[in-house]
């Protein structure tokens, strides 16, 4: 049995860690409108949008402490080499009328210099950020809901034993999941063209590398060429965990 669409303000949504809400159907002037309607002050949820698909993200600890150690490690190694480098975090960036994207952390590098004084970043005349890091944690099945008539194909994933529906006010197609990753993350770093790409998933890290015909995974890092990024960065964030952030980077530091 299918539950009726309950209607419910967008702004009364309140996201539980570690769930994942994908709105259908959405414009990009709703997109914007929701932005300006939850202000720039928000940590959570975060959101993405792509073709027409809106994302909510409220992440669990075991995505955001990945990506922060990740980060750390970045600027480590960075400034063992000494290069310049920003830290953007979670900025919202917008390529206007086709995507948005809020990033678990981001890194200008080899446009460090372009962008350090700036306090907002427009597409349209500044770059994208050189790096994009980003925290794949699947903490349970996904289950995708759907209240509209139009599917998206897949993206339909259905748990067992459970029917549910949703609507949000303003917004006719509403699906529901757990924290990943998702295609419409990817393909927002996709149309803000976003050089290179990390995933990191299962304590495993995959590099995406923007080419002519989208993302392709890599075994090289092409901001750390000389570095097996694969095989350092999963041991090291488990050597965060291990011994403690900290201590793992006085060592790195040490060992640069």
């Amino acid at each position: 049995m299918v539950a009726s669409p309950v209607t419910i303000p967008i702004r009364t949504i309140n996201l539980s860690p570690g769930s994942h809400l994908l709105i259908e159907e959405v414009s990009w002037e709703q997109y914007e409108s929701l932005l300006k309607e939850l202000g720039e002050e928000r940590c959570t949820p975060r959101i993405n949008y792509s073709n027409g698909i809106l994302e909510f993200m409220s992440p669990l600890p075991a995505h955001e402490r990945p990506h922060r150690i990740i980060g750390y490690i970045v600027t480590a190694i960075l400034d063992a080499q000494e290069r310049d480098w920003e830290d953007f975090g979670s900025t919202t960036f917008k390529k206007l009328k086709q995507a948005g994207l809020e990033p678990d952390t981001c890194f200008y590098i080899k446009n460090a210099e372009r962008v350090k004084s700036l306090q907002r970043i427009d597409l349209e005349i500044d770059p994208p950020p050189d790096l994009a890091i980003e925290a794949d944690i699947i903490s349970s099945p996904v289950e995708y809901l759907h209240s509209g008539e139009k599917k998206a194909e897949g993206r339909r994933q259905k748990a067992e034993g459970k029917e549910e529906s949703c609507k949000v006010e303003g917004y006719d197609n509403c699906l529901g999941g757990h924290d990943i990753t998702s295609k419409t993350t990817l393909e927002a770093d996709e149309a803000i063209k976003v050089p290179e790409v990390w995933i990191f998933a299962k304590n495993k890290l995959k590099i995406r590398v923007l080419e002519q015909s989208g993302y392709v995974e890599s075994s090289i890092s092409p901001t750390f060429p000389d570095l097996d990024v694969v095989e350092m960065i999963p041991r090291l964030v488990q050597e965060a965990f291990t011994l403690g952030t900290s201590k793992m980077l006085r060592s790195l530091r040490q060992q640069l």
